[in-house]
């Protein structure tokens, strides 16, 4: 949660006055997301709805990327910190990629969808209803600002379709699902929104 909070605000005070720390620093951030759950790494679809226009993201990719020193630095700190665990994993067990979870993995085929968000099993709507009371500043979204909506509901259906494919949609947790507290900075925005 912190670090998807820490990257949307780095990647929006880079989009609204461009400075390399910014750059620098939201790259670290993302390479510290990718890090502890590489499927927040989908997080980087955001980055167009967080800069809040086609222009605004056009002008921090040019940023980005057009100055070589700008391009190396971020790729090397977004490299940073996965090197570094594939590394520690590589000294422990001799492989550069540790799969620790055995025969569990995603089924992209038969993701539960509707269940990872109603279900009365361990649904996130039906366990935390702010979040869908939060949803309905994507209406608003669409009224004012469809660049920003079409991003961050392409980011949402994305997310949820992968968190829902995951062998155990469930994630074993009491109430609710744990997966989706790392996007509360996104609904309390959509929250802001409605």
């Amino acid at each position: 949660f912190a670090m998807i909070g820490l990257f949307m605000y780095l990647v929006r005070m880079a989009a609204l006055q461009f400075k390399p720390k910014y750059l620098y620093l939201a790259a670290l951030t993302f390479s510290l997301i990718i890090t502890i759950r590489p499927t927040n790494g989908l997080v980087i679809l955001l980055v167009p709805a967080i800069c809040g226009s086609r222009e605004k993201t056009i002008h921090l990719i040019r940023n980005a990327f057009l100055s070589w020193k700008n391009a190396a630095v971020s790729l090397v700190a977004v490299l940073v910190f996965p090197w570094m665990a594939m590394l520690l994993w590589y000294l422990q067990s001799g492989q550069w990629i540790a799969y620790s979870y055995g025969e569990e993995g995603f089924d992209f085929m038969n993701p539960h969808f509707f269940q990872i968000l109603f279900s009365f099993e361990k649904g996130w709507f039906l366990y935390t209803p702010v979040a869908f009371l939060s949803m309905a500043g994507l209406v608003w979204l669409f009224r004012n600002q469809r660049f920003v909506f079409y991003w961050a509901a392409a980011f949402l259906v994305i997310f949820i379709y992968v968190a829902s494919s995951w062998w155990a949609w469930a994630y074993t947790s009491n109430f609710g699902q744990r997966i989706f507290i790392d996007l509360y900075a996104l609904v309390g925005l959509l929250l802001a929104f409605a």
